[in-house]
């Protein structure tokens, strides 16, 4: 029974990765999408409520195969680092992982202009847009912080 201690861990801090990133994705979608249309409205053009909803189901899935990507090797990058750092200074979990989501997207964005001489995430091209995203990496690590003490907590003994 305590070899199964072990799996049962690591498929907590997995099943945490996969909805830390479906989490991040979702919101940077849909704060990507709400930032270029405030843009719009703010040159003049009328947009509805329902117009706000189809634009972000369809900027859901039209992202979600490069941009989804991104986000999740960029976390999964970010949050193997932080657990290094982690492993080294005994900071917490809840410490370290949010701000691994945030230097993941700022990590990604800068590596992303050089590449494409422009930013793909039109949002990140204004700040508030660039602070919008790098919030749905520091909720993304706290869902990650929250699984990964879930798998500790499974350690100790019912």
């Amino acid at each position: 029974m305590d070899k199964e201690k072990p799996v049962v861990r690591k498929s907590i801090v997995l099943l945490s990765y996969l909805v830390a990133v479906i989490v991040a994705f979702l919101l940077s979608s849909i704060i990507h999408t709400q930032v270029v249309l405030s843009g719009l409205t703010d040159l003049g053009v009328q947009i509805g409520w329902q117009d706000r909803l189809v634009a972000t189901g369809r900027d859901i899935a039209g992202l979600l195969p490069g941009y989804g990507t991104v986000i999740a090797v960029g976390l999964a990058i970010g949050f193997l680092m932080m657990g290094l750092l982690r492993r080294f200074t005994g900071l917490p979990a809840a410490v370290v992982y949010p701000i691994g989501g945030v230097l993941a997207y700022l990590a990604f964005f800068a590596a992303m202009h050089p590449i494409f001489h422009v930013s793909l995430i039109a949002s990140t091209r204004d700040v508030w847009g660039l602070i919008g995203q790098c919030l749905a990496g520091l909720i993304a690590g706290i869902v990650f912080a929250y699984g990964c003490q879930q798998a500790v907590a499974s350690k100790k003994p019912a």
